[in-house]
């Protein structure tokens, strides 16, 4: 199979909208400069977008959305029951990706720390009920780009919060706040990238703080013993296989005061911008935009190619091929 048109899907209609017609702006320049007709796709409603997939003629899709329908598998089951091609991971993995009570359950199951948690479904929850104790995290539980994310130090805040995240979905998770290092791993074609460790000037790595420069301070790569560091790369490939993630994902993690690593998700769809994770740490390790954007068609490509392997998510040599960039 050749490529040579591809279609960039961004926007949508999600509220994380405006940073993904940024992740698809710079795929579509990155591809261009690559020699591929590209053409970019946006949209409004779920009938707009069906509607753009049937008269678009391209040889594959690059799924550049972020948040709800584009990241949560909707978009991803539309495109398989049109036989369209895509980057990214499938309808079931990316429902996981972005379902931080299913996809915690999958890293509970497969032996990972995760932080202690508790489910909320509407305001009459009672306060007696919990058995966590403050300081608290409160998060809505399939939004992304950490938008509706709380921190909480009293009860009154907890009402507040659990307000804030229920307005934007329909269940709201509590969780301990755990002290430590925030990082991040990001994952390529089954090789885990350099370790970011994001700090915050805010008191958490929200949403202003991940789209304003000026707001977080990264360190590429982050500094751990080298044994510490293989072992929170290989805990990200295990993060990322647990969910059936294909080609790439971020994975990210906080490093308890007890020096243990505590995963709390992984996104299947990580940001394109100039300020975004992945691209950063693929920099890093050597790849350039342009060069990433290629790996991850390549990574297509493959699974059409050789459609047994992307039954276990391309991994049919996952063994001799899973590595590890320092």
């Amino acid at each position: 199979m050749r490529i040579r048109s591809i279609g960039v899907l961004a926007g949508g209609f999600s509220e994380e909208r405006d940073i993904s017609l940024k992740s698809g702006a710079a795929v579509s320049c990155a591809l261009s400069q690559l020699g591929y007709n590209v053409c970019e796709i946006d949209f409004r409603s779920q009938d707009e977008f069906i509607s753009k997939l049937k008269s678009v003629q391209v040889d594959c899709i690059f799924n550049a959305l972020h948040g709800s329908f584009g990241e949560d598998g909707q978009a991803q089951a539309i495109m398989d029951d049109l036989e369209i091609i895509y980057t990214g991971s499938g309808p079931h993995s990316s429902s996981l990706g972005m379902d931080k009570i299913a996809s915690r359950k999958i890293f509970t199951e497969n032996g990972f720390f995760v932080p202690e948690y508790q489910i909320v479904k509407s305001l009459d929850f009672k306060l007696q009920g919990f058995f966590l104790k403050t300081p608290l995290v409160v998060k809505p539980v399939h939004c992304g780009s950490s938008i509706g994310i709380s921190i909480v130090n009293s009860s009154d805040e907890l009402l507040c919060a659990v307000q804030k995240a229920l307005a934007l979905d329909n269940l709201a998770v509590v969780e301990e706040y755990v002290a430590g290092r925030e990082i991040t791993v990001g994952i390529l074609d089954d090789q885990a990238l350099p370790i970011i460790e994001i700090l915050s000037k805010n008191s958490i790595y929200d949403f202003q703080a991940k789209y304003d420069s000026s707001l977080t301070e990264y360190k590429l790569p982050a500094f751990f013993s080298p044994g510490m560091s293989r072992k929170i790369q290989k805990l990200a490939l295990k993060a990322h296989h647990a969910l059936g993630c294909r080609c790439f994902s971020r994975v990210d993690m906080i490093i308890n005061q007890q020096d243990c690593p505590v995963v709390l998700e992984v996104n299947t769809i990580p940001g394109f911008t100039n300020t975004s994770l992945l691209p950063k740490a693929a920099l890093f390790a050597g790849i350039s935009f342009p060069a990433l954007c290629q790996r991850i068609l390549d990574a297509v490509v493959n699974c059409v190619v050789n459609p047994a392997a992307d039954q276990i998510n391309c991994s049919a040599n996952r063994a001799k091929r899973s590595r590890i960039f320092n």
